[in-house]
């Protein structure tokens, strides 16, 4: 099952591709085996279901691309390695991009596509913990991935909502052991996106009903999220690739907002089929 509000906001992710669809009508496919090296921004879940779709139904092989869909362990991670050349495109977090782009110019490389219209990004909780404000993030333990791009605007989130940011204790943890650890205790918050998070937790036997969440949207940060990026060498040597990739991912979009179940089996299949990608089922969340 999904989360509500997920759909709607991948429908909104269609009707952004609509007219990108038609700027790519009619424009041949790229040369045949053109190799993408695509990253994640995360362990994949259901935000990540389009590209697991094209790749299983065979979409990006459809339109002369071999596509290699890598996890990731945080938006700022997956910049670095687009800007060195370790991938050729990838889904990081547009601020984080941004960022890096006014820091590096001579290192900038473009968004080709965005992903989402509102930002999922959010701080998540137990309530039972008795948390109701984001105040009350005093003084507690935040666990979160270092390069995680909620955690990196975790400051701005704090200045804006009056929290004490000296006094939240930050711990460094793995991005799979994240809600994991909210769930048993040891940490007293995480930052998430809402399409993951919820889910994890309920896999961790978290009751929904305990599950609490600030989203950065309701609490002064409406900011866009995650984006389709390439490298911009890449970009140059293989314009056609991209437009194929992007169209290959378009379909995948489609058959995720027509079929939701067929992304959760997807994502399914990714993650938890050591059979399939067995590298990508050692970041299995325990």
């Amino acid at each position: 099952m999904f989360i509500r509000g997920d759909m709607a906001m991948l429908k909104r992710i269609v009707q952004t591709g609509i007219t990108l669809a038609a700027l790519l009508v009619g424009m041949q496919a790229a040369n045949a085996q053109t190799k993408i090296r695509f990253a994640l921004d995360w362990i994949p879940g259901s935000a990540h279901a389009p590209f697991l779709i094209a790749l299983q139904k065979g979409y990006y092989k459809a339109e002369g691309l071999d596509v290699t869909v890598d996890p990731g362990k945080g938006s700022t991670e997956v910049v670095r390695q687009l800007a060195a050349g370790v991938y050729d495109m990838g889904f990081p977090d547009i601020n984080v991009l941004a960022e890096f782009n006014a820091r590096n110019p001579e290192q900038a490389f473009p968004v080709v596509m965005s992903g989402y219209e509102q930002a999922p990004a959010a701080i998540f909780f137990l309530k039972s913990k008795g948390i109701k404000e984001p105040k009350q993030l005093d003084g507690k333990k935040l666990g979160s991935a270092a390069h995680d791009s909620t955690f990196k605007l975790f400051p701005i989130f704090a200045q804006i909502n009056g929290i004490d940011l000296p006094s939240v204790q930050i711990q460094y943890i793995e991005p799979n052991l994240r809600e994991a650890m909210l769930a048993r205790g040891e940490v007293d918050a995480t930052p998430g996106q809402l399409f993951n998070a919820v889910m994890q937790l309920k896999s961790k036997g978290v009751p929904e009903s305990d599950i609490g969440y600030f989203m950065y949207s309701k609490y002064g940060l409406p900011l866009y999220s995650n984006s389709i990026a390439a490298n911009k060498a890449f970009l140059e040597k293989n314009p056609e690739a991209v437009r194929a990739f992007l169209r290959a991912t378009m379909k995948g979009v489609r058959d995720m907002v027509k079929d939701p179940e067929e992304g959760v089996k997807a994502t399914i299949k990714e993650v938890y089929d050591p059979s399939y990608l067995p590298s990508k089922a050692d970041l299995m969340v325990k």
